[in-house]
């Protein structure tokens, strides 16, 4: 896109946050230390700076305890881990394998 001859700039005035980890998609969103919930249904107590968020309708989400965590469900795929992980990289390296392509 740098490159381009074709580009239009158009000049407008909002926020912008580079959502680079999990800790500032949920600063993103947060209200103090309350934990931040997508999901259509959900129970979550006790689960202060966690974000947790659920894709799949008609399933109801329950948490509790876990402090400062991500849950992310999906139709195929869950995912828990700390939310200040910097190791995603390395927990999510072994999905190159041909075993789980229909996960990528």
């Amino acid at each position: 896109m740098e490159k381009t001859d074709i580009a239009w700039i158009y000049p407008a005035r909002f926020g912008w946050d580079d959502v680079s980890s999990w800790e500032s998609l949920y600063d993103t969103f947060a209200e103090g230390d309350e934990p931040v919930v997508f999901a259509a249904e959900s129970v979550v107590s006790d689960s202060p700076g966690s974000l947790i968020q659920s894709t799949v309708k008609d399933k109801i989400v329950t948490v509790n305890g876990l402090e400062g965590f991500v849950v992310i469900d999906t139709p195929d795929a869950l995912l828990v881990c700390p939310k200040d992980d910097k190791s995603i990289d390395d927990l999510l390296s072994p999905l190159v394998h041909p075993k789980y392509k229909k996960y990528r």
